[in-house]
């Protein structure tokens, strides 16, 4: 595709997603238009030359197509704002250094207008919920086995359906179930592994901690048996001690009693 000044002009394309993105997006989709109203066949050149029989056809189709498209808006409680622009474009227009915006924000781009306010109440709760995910997940360890990533977390909040990516247009199909369990056995045999690791680590801990335990134990008993016999050897002396005391007073006394009871 070339500009005005027959200079090729470059068009990013973004192949996951199969979507164009960049600055030359618009200039790719008018001449598109231009091909096909060059080498699609009509019958006529012009649309006043179109026979009325078929112009009423057309409208036909066109009001048919017109209701349709309003049922199903009215059934959708999630709308973005972009209008023509998709969702690769918008990305790509808020990139900073840090590369193109995570899903959540993707999100609040495509679905929170200028003024602060909501395409619709569910569009909010939707980034509300990803937001408070993400704050959770950041106090979670690292070696957590739930979603870590935005896009992940994102998934997870929105669903997804075959070839469609929610908050970010048409994409890759979804792998299948099969697929995703066999992708998954070995990060979980792993994960069950290191779990069996550290279930021994802790097996083998609380084992040791039993024994100190134990041997804690058996030495408190030995310090009380020798803190029972030394007061008891101590109680025994005081009382030998106090028991002579009472005797030799005892005996003094009758002592004394009976040299008063000769001299009478």
């Amino acid at each position: 595709m070339r500009g005005y000044n027959n200079a090729k002009l470059t068009v990013q394309i973004d192949m996951e997603f199969r979507r164009p993105f960049g600055e030359n997006t618009d200039d790719l989709v008018g001449e598109i238009a231009r091909l096909v109203t060059l080498c699609a066949s009509f019958d006529v050149p012009y649309w006043r030359d179109v026979p009325e029989d078929r112009k009423a056809k057309i409208y036909e189709k066109l009001l048919a197509m017109s209701e349709r498209n309003k049922v199903n808006r009215s059934k959708q409680v999630i709308s973005h704002i972009t209008g023509r622009r998709s969702f690769k474009q918008v990305s790509w227009a808020e990139r900073n250094e840090g590369g193109e915006p995570p899903a959540h924000e993707l999100w609040r781009l495509t679905h929170q207008k200028k003024d602060g306010s909501w395409g619709s109440e569910q569009s909010r709760q939707v980034y509300e919920t990803v937001k408070d995910k993400l704050e959770e997940l950041a106090s979670q360890p690292f070696d957590s086995p739930i979603a870590s990533t935005p896009e992940e977390v994102f998934s997870l909040v929105v669903g997804q359906r075959s070839g469609y990516v929610r908050g970010r247009g048409c994409g890759p199909r979804p792998p299948s179930k099969s697929a995703v369990t066999t992708a998954t056995i070995p990060g979980l045999e792993a994960q069950v592994k290191d779990k069996d690791e550290r279930i021994s680590q802790m097996e083998e801990l609380i084992s040791k901690q039993r024994e100190e335990v134990a041997q804690i134990q058996e030495k408190l008993f030995k310090q009380k048996e020798e803190v029972t016999s030394e007061v008891t050897a101590r109680l025994q002396s005081d009382m030998s001690s106090q028991l002579n005391e009472l005797v030799n007073k005892k005996f003094m006394d009758m002592m004394f009693q009976f040299h008063r009871d000769l001299g009478t």
